[in-house]
C-alpha cells in the first residue's frame, strides 16, 4: 500500500514538474490587420475600381518601402443581412509594427500624400464615395500561428 502510495506522488510531482517545460504547440507567425466591409447591393465592382486607385496604390508603395510585408482581399457572399462579404488583409512582420515610431509613421505620410497628390480631386471624391458603396463593421488586429 505504502509503495503504491508513493508512486502516485512520484507521477503527480513529474507531471507537474515538466508541465511547464512542454513545447508551445505554436509558432507564432504575421499580424494581420483585417477590415470588414459590408457592400451595399450591386457596388463590388465600383468599390474595387476606387480601391484599386487609392488603397490598393498605398499597399504596393508600402510593400516597396518595407512598411507592411503584403495585402490581400476576401471577397464572398455574406450569410445574412447583418454579415461582411469583404475582408481588407493587411500583413505585418509583427505586433511591434504597431508602436509608436516617428520616423516609420513619416514614410506612410509621404506615401499617403504622393497618392493623393498623384490623384489630385479624384482621390477625394473616391474615398468620399466610398459611404455611398459601403458600410465598415470593425477592425481586428489578429496573429497568424503555425500548429507545431
Amino acid at each position: 500500500m505504502m509503495g503504491f502510495l508513493f508512486t502516485g506522488m512520484l507521477l503527480l510531482f513529474c507531471n507537474i514538474f515538466t508541465y511547464g517545460q512542454t513545447e508551445d504547440p505554436t509558432t507564432p507567425g504575421s499580424v494581420w490587420e483585417l477590415t470588414f466591409v459590408k457592400l451595399k447591393p450591386h457596388s463590388g465592382d465600383q468599390y474595387i475600381q476606387g480601391l484599386k486607385k487609392t488603397w490598393k496604390a498605398s499597399m504596393d508603395e508600402f510593400v516597396k518601402a518595407g512598411l507592411i510585408k503584403s495585402y490581400k482581399i476576401l471577397w464572398g457572399e455574406s450569410v445574412n443581412e447583418d454579415d461582411f462579404d469583404m475582408i481588407l488583409m493587411i500583413e505585418h512582420a509583427n505586433y511591434a509594427s504597431f508602436d509608436p515610431n516617428p520616423e516609420r509613421d513619416k514614410k506612410f505620410e509621404e506615401i499617403e500624400k504622393k497618392i493623393k497628390d498623384n490623384l489630385g480631386e479624384e482621390y477625394m471624391k473616391t474615398v468620399e464615395g466610398y459611404t455611398s458603396l459601403r458600410e465598415l463593421l470593425g477592425t481586428k488586429v489578429m496573429r497568424e500561428i503555425s500548429i507545431n
